[in-house]
């Protein structure tokens, strides 16, 4: 009321109609200033500086900020005309206006509130991502896909924060929904245990990192290389071209043996040679002829050793390792290594023995006493 008070005693100051015209004129000059120009001056800056900090990744375009642009332009267009009335001396429409405003102004308040909340939850999901993003780029042991995850996550906890807040404001009682959630989440996890055990074998998979997407496994009986990973499954691609799903569950209770981790694999190929061939010379041989394969690293050099006696053969085993190796990598350069020392061992005259088997026939006692009753015959 003092407002009031103060505002009447001001205006009957003006007792010409040019003043009040002239204070019209100079409310509706600094509404249109402030509405047209001033105001969006402020959202473009606003969003300028959001921008730069998360590195022009934001948008001012979205449908919650015009609105907030645009619902602040009606105030200040409503306030504009209140004051308006007022210089003219309608006090008692304003006051009747106001005292309407007064009642819808704790579902209006609610309302700004709970655009504003939207708005901070998404720029804060966008910053704490961009902030996510940066910290990951300078670290190595966490991949794109675990990225990914980790994005989605914060989002839902931000969002999920933002959304039990705006209920709070608009005083819904949380209880019963907590009650119903909790049903709810019983019916579900009995209905959906094996996706639930494979969504929690993913997040699993994920923190522990075995295998990366792109890497060439063997999960128990299947081989093949990991072409995605998501949070319930992992899907392979086998040597034959097969698309493979594996439920994470799955994955996580079989021996996964990843080829490529190390990005190096050692291979072992063996041959046998004959007993009296020089086992030295033999290896040497070998040893050479695989340390030409182009696949092959020099270093760890390759190397070949005895291993046992076999039935016609003394069987020698070869090792050697290759780079950055899968599957095709792999079939490839063994089967360059057979070729190679093949050739290298029928250029020196060693010859890689095979079981063999002489078939004859025993002399009998009949035959033996029909040759003697031949002779006594003939004599």
């Amino acid at each position: 009321m003092g407002v009031i008070t103060s505002a009447r005693a001001f205006l009957n100051s003006l007792v010409s109609t040019e003043a009040q015209i002239g204070v019209s004129v100079l409310i509706a000059a600094l509404a249109g200033l402030g509405g047209l120009y001033v105001l969006p001056w402020i959202y473009s800056e606003g969003i300028d500086s959001v921008n730069r900090i998360l590195e022009n990744e934001f948008s001012g375009n979205s449908l919650a900020l015009r609105s907030i642009l645009r619902l602040t332009q009606i105030v200040v267009v409503m306030s504009a005309v209140l004051a308006i009335l007022v210089t003219w001396g309608f006090f008692d429409v304003v006051v009747t206006i106001l005292a309407g405003l007064t009642q819808t102004l704790p579902i209006a308040s609610r309302a700004f509130i709970t655009l504003l909340l939207l708005y901070l939850g998404f720029v804060g999901s966008r910053l704490a991502e961009s902030r996510l993003r940066s910290y990951i780029d300078q670290v190595s042991h966490i991949n794109q896909h675990q990225q990914s995850i980790a994005s989605r996550v914060l989002q839902i906890s931000i969002f999920t924060a933002v959304g039990l807040t705006t209920l709070s404001i608009w005083q819904v009682d949380l209880s019963g929904l907590l009650i119903g959630a909790g049903f709810l989440g019983i019916v579900v996890g009995m209905a959906a245990r094996h996706s639930l055990g494979s969504l929690f074998a993913g997040i699993v998979l994920m923190l522990s990192r075995p295998f990366e997407i792109g890497d060439w496994v063997t999960i128990g009986d299947y081989e093949g290389t990991v072409t995605d990973i998501t949070i319930i499954s992992t899907r392979m691609q086998s040597l034959d071209g097969e698309t493979i799903v594996i439920p994470n569950d799955n994955v996580s209770n079989e021996t996964i043996i990843n080829y490529t981790d190390r990005n190096r694999l050692r291979l072992r190929l063996q041959v046998g040679v004959g007993y009296g061939a020089d086992l030295e010379r033999a290896q040497d041989i070998a040893r050479k002829a695989i340390d030409q394969i182009e696949n092959v690293r020099k270093s760890p050099k390759p190397q070949v050793v005895p291993t046992e006696f076999g039935s016609s053969a003394v069987t020698l085993e070869a090792r050697f390792w290759i780079a950055h190796p899968n599957a095709h990598k792999r079939a490839q350069t063994k089967a360059t290594a057979v070729e190679a020392i093949k050739t290298a061992y029928d250029d020196a005259g060693i010859t890689i023995p095979y079981p063999q088997r002489t078939v004859g026939q025993r002399e009998t006692a009949s035959s033996s006493a029909e040759t003697l009753t031949g002779v006594g015959a003939r004599d």
